[in-house]
């Protein structure tokens, strides 16, 4: 892939960062209060150190984000 075109993507996505790190603290902060808090169950560790959410967090997630744009 062309690098100065990889940049560009990045300058695009940049302006809207803090809405997905909004989104991440709310479903952190908030979502455990209303009982909807990550189970074990529901992410997974690889072998290289990455956490792997199953659909449901990842449902969550997208739908708490859309509300919130």
């Amino acid at each position: 892939m062309d690098t100065s075109f990889q940049a560009l993507v990045y300058d695009l996505i940049e302006p809207f960062r803090w809405l997905v790190e909004y989104t991440v603290y709310k479903l952190a902060v908030e979502e455990p209060k209303h009982g909807r808090m990550i189970r074990k169950n529901e992410y997974a560790w690889t072998r290289e150190g990455k956490v792997v959410l199953d659909s449901g967090p990842i449902r969550r997630f997208l739908e708490l984000l859309e509300r919130i744009f």
